[in-house]
């Protein structure tokens, strides 16, 4: 079971990440509504549960050189107003920055939303993000330091609009 879990862990990280560029569509709104989240410390439980990410990477011939962590998020995504199912989850480190994970690939950021900067990023992280079994957390591990967060949200007039903790884009 372990050996088949460092084969997948391994073959995870190492997808390509290739981004997807982004086309704008007006008929398609995203809307984010975070509130600002302080997400405190990690557990001991978050902080075995990431190093026996890295070990496992590291079993199956791969060099993680950096673990971003993130919590939880209470924030909401819709659709053209729809509610929609996805894993959110605030980066640990800035709390300004939350992970929208793809709902059909978990170990995929659809978005990432840097509220500081004021920038949204489509497919973000290909590959490496892992989720806890409880998805009380995840953990982005690049192979690098500098983090490629996917194709900028752009075009389109004001693509995307931020206002006060939301952001809508197209």
């Amino acid at each position: 079971m372990r050996s088949t879990w460092i084969l997948l862990a391994t073959l995870v990280l190492v997808l390509p990440a290739v981004a997807v560029g982004w086309t704008p569509d007006p008929d398609i709104e995203h809307k984010l509504s975070a509130p600002l989240e302080s997400v405190g410390s990690p557990n001991p439980a978050e902080d075995r549960w990431v190093a026996f990410v890295v070990d496992g990477l590291e079993q199956g011939g791969e060099t993680p050189n950096t673990a971003h962590r993130f919590s939880k998020s209470t924030a909401d995504y819709s659709i053209n107003g729809e509610k929609v199912a996805r894993e959110i989850y605030v980066s640990r480190d800035n709390p300004d920055v939350v992970l929208i994970l793809n709902g059909g690939k978990p170990n995929e950021g659809e978005f990432v939303v840097d509220f500081g900067t004021k920038q949204v990023n489509a497919g973000a992280f290909r590959g490496g993000v892992f989720v806890s079994a409880s998805k009380d957390s995840a953990v982005v591990i690049l192979d690098r330091e500098s983090i490629d967060p996917g194709s900028p949200v752009t075009g389109g007039g004001v693509n995307p609009r931020f206002g006060e903790r939301t952001v809508t884009w197209h």
